[in-house]
């Protein structure tokens, strides 16, 4: 995910910033933390898991 993409901008950024609007003053670092430790994973998972999986070969018997 880049910053540039429909899925940053339209669902990930406004979810975002309305937890930071809803956190606690004494916890707004964490929420941050969290929240770029949430956009690295998801920027760093294959887009879909199960098309790099590949099938178990099969033996001829």
């Amino acid at each position: 995910m880049v910053f540039s993409s429909y899925v940053f901008l339209l669902l990930f950024l406004p979810l975002f910033l309305l937890a930071y609007a809803l956190t606690p003053a004494r916890a707004p670092s964490l929420t941050i933390q969290l929240g770029s430790l949430l956009f690295y994973a998801w920027a760093a998972s294959p887009p879909d898991a199960s098309a790099s999986a590949s099938p178990t070969p099969r033996c001829a018997a």
